[in-house]
């Protein structure tokens, strides 16, 4: 993977990551009496608990050597965009149930 594709890669997966805490913030903290969060606060917010936290994607992610064609890239599309997906949609589930 180019590092040119990999930075952008990075930027659209934050955004995207970004959005998804937003949205799931607005629906379960904000009735709480939480303030409304942006984009912006929210990846700030995701990078304040990920350099507290172990962070299992670089845990799973191999070396060029032992890293079959493509299988890192299937592992940083799983956690930068399917996951969040599903937190997403797990998250709207529960809220539709909530009410």
């Amino acid at each position: 993977m180019s590092f040119v594709f990999g930075l952008i890669f990075f930027i659209v997966a934050t955004l995207y990551q970004g959005f998804v805490f937003a949205v799931l913030w607005s629906w379960f903290a904000t009735p709480l009496g939480a303030p409304i969060i942006n984009i912006q606060t929210a990846i700030c917010l995701m990078f304040m608990v990920g350099l507290a936290s172990p962070n299992a994607v670089y845990s799973e992610l191999k070396s060029a050597r032992e890293a079959p064609e493509g299988e890192n890239f299937k592992i940083l599309v799983i956690h930068g965009f399917i996951a969040p997906s599903a937190m997403l949609v797990i998250g709207r589930v529960a809220l539709a149930f909530s009410h």
